[in-house]
């Protein structure tokens, strides 16, 4: 061997070894550069010395690329290999054959064994809906044209965390971004690969959470034609509950050039529950209708009705009744309402990676109470308390009766039996039920204002919210005037209203407008209260009853008045 020939060797030996110190100090053992810090390129092939290599792909360090420096470990390229597998295009074309396999080939799925498909069509709002699933197989796609106005946004939200769980609040509990394996082409989210941690809920303290670790790849397939793709990752260091494994899931965006965009969804998971899902919720959970494809999708459209209408000027004086002055200010309540009801979502389910919980627990009566230090909301201790339960009554006119202002002081036990007055109103959608409103709540001997509070009711397909906030004067004056609300104290509390599961109630279910239709409702409601006598975060036994009071007292109002048989 010749001198330059044994100080390449050396070389070589010497970059072998950093590397496999770089790869095992590295996160997640996914290494993004070279210890030199150069980018690792992909993918040199045919060299001879490497024939015995698995893959025969290699990664090299752009800096040394003139050297013919290309040695890489092969337990790293396998690591590498799987990651390759497991996202793009392989996957992007795998959620592309699921889209078109159940819409042109649906009985070639039931040859196979498969549970039967339910296929039906209904339209929501003018727009045709096909909606195509694999019960067995927790196996959903659902499809609608929506304006194409948002989704680029939509595009960039779905693939950052802290995006999506605002835009998804009723679903995601939590979401997190592990690593930035690739940020995609300079002015273009294609190629974006994120590996991220993502909590999924249904608003209900007797539902457990699903964790997945997932790749989340956003691919632009063809003009027109976007893909975001999830995939589960085994990092089973971050699951702390029931084995979840997500296949290829996302949704495909397809321009359809009138204005317009197609949007196609599918979730396909596989679920190995810890514990039996409880009896009320059994049913939704099995369907799809608690986690399935339409959940998301319905979502999906209604907030993009919300961001049509929180960028529209504010110029009908019938909604804003002449209290807010400006577009500024409708943005503004608009933002603050919308952390009114994140808020909300997360104190009425079962996550506690969003919040360090000073205590959490199911009492005998099926009321959930958590506290928790304040950090956003006022300084203190917060006790959040919530209960699901079932009535003999259409989900619509559940959420007609909690959100109308004549009827809440038949279940507002707070409001002494007072009424309310709306003095301000901004619509969120078409549908009427979508809207945000102030309420004045007037004291009965003297007829003066004594209280404010912010309310924001919405609704669609797979269930509705309506979610309230007492506020104080000043801070909706500053909201009213555009100003910052980010600071601003809330304590939402309010009620999540989903449809019965079971079969005979689904079709009924679906072609109902907004969520409405027969069989009854699953209602879940809760509270937040500041409690400033914890001391070391310990729960006295006089705040526990009074918030069990509280919930109990509202659940027996509610029951009474919609005349449920079961009502006490």
């Amino acid at each position: 061997m010749d001198l330059e020939e044994d100080r390449r060797h050396s070389k070589r030996q010497h970059e072998h070894i950093n590397m496999l110190s770089f790869v095992a100090d590295s996160e997640y053992g996914i290494p993004k550069r070279c210890p030199c810090g150069g980018r690792l390129i992909n993918e040199v092939r045919g060299k001879e010395d490497y024939k015995t290599l698995p893959g025969k792909r290699f990664f090299i360090c752009r800096n040394y690329e003139a050297d013919g420096l290309h040695y890489r470990q092969p337990w790293v390229i396998g690591v590498q290999e799987e990651l390759e597998r497991l996202t793009k295009r392989e996957q992007v074309n795998s959620l592309n054959e699921q889209v078109y396999d159940l819409t042109v080939q649906v009985y070639s799925l039931e040859k196979v064994g498969r549970d039967s498909l339910i296929f039906s069509l209904f339209k929501c709002h003018g727009l045709e809906v096909t909606v195509l699933q694999v019960t067995g197989w927790k196996f959903r796609l659902l499809q609608v044209n929506l304006s194409g106005r948002y989704l680029c946004l939509f595009a960039v939200y779905s693939r950052e965390s802290v995006k999506s769980s605002e835009l998804f609040s009723s679903i995601i509990a939590s979401s997190k971004t592990l690593a930035v394996i690739s940020s995609g082409l300079r002015g273009n989210h294609g190629d974006a690969l994120h590996l991220m941690l993502e909590e999924l809920q249904v608003l209900s303290p007797l539902v457990p959470t699903r964790e997945f670790s997932v790749l989340r790849y956003c691919q632009q397939i063809e003009h027109g034609t976007w893909a975001i793709v999830n995939v589960s990752y085994e990092l089973p260091q971050f699951i702390t509950h029931a084995r979840s494994y997500r296949f290829p899931s996302g949704c495909l965006i397809q321009d359809l050039s009138n204005g317009y965009s197609k949007v196609s969804w599918v979730e396909h998971v596989e679920v190995e529950e810890q514990e039996p899902i409880h009896e009320m919720f059994k049913d939704n959970v099995r369907e799809g209708i608690a986690f399935g494809a339409e959940r998301w999708i319905a979502t999906l459209q209604r907030m993009c009705e919300r961001f049509t209408a929180l960028l529209e000027p504010a110029t009908s004086s019938r909604d804003l009744k002449g209290v807010i002055p400006s577009p500024e200010g409708k943005q503004s309540i608009m933002r603050l309402a919308q952390r009114m009801v994140s808020n909300f979502c997360l104190s009425v389910g079962t996550s506690n990676n969003t919040r360090t919980p000073v205590f959490s627990g199911l009492d005998a009566l099926g009321i959930r109470v958590t506290s928790y230090k304040s950090q956003h909301e006022p300084n203190g201790m917060v006790l959040c308390a919530a209960t699901s339960f079932w009535l003999p009554v259409s989900p619509q006119n559940v959420f007609n009766y909690l959100k109308d202002e004549r009827t809440r002081p038949q279940w507002d036990v707070l409001l002494n039996g007072n009424s309310v007055q709306e003095v301000a109103h901004i619509a969120n959608g078409p549908h009427p039920g979508n809207c945000i409103s102030v309420l004045r709540g007037f004291n009965a001997s003297s007829s003066q204002n004594n209280m404010l509070i912010l309310q924001e009711s919405c609704v669609d397909s797979s269930g509705s919210l309506v979610v309230y906030t007492p506020a104080d004067l000043s801070a909706l004056n500053m909201a009213m005037t555009g100003q910052d609300t980010s600071y601003i104290p809330i304590l939402p509390s309010g009620f999540a209203v989903l449809p019965e599961g079971g079969r005979n109630n689904q079709n009924a279910e679906i072609k109902a407008e907004g969520g409405g239709g027969g069989g009854g409702s699953l209602i879940t409601v809760g509270f937040q209260i500041m409690v400033s006598s914890l001391q070391s975060g310990k729960l006295n036994m006089e705040s526990m009853e009074t918030v069990n009071n509280l919930i109990s007292t509202t659940v027996h109002q509610i029951k009474t008045t919609l005349n449920s048989p079961s009502a006490a």
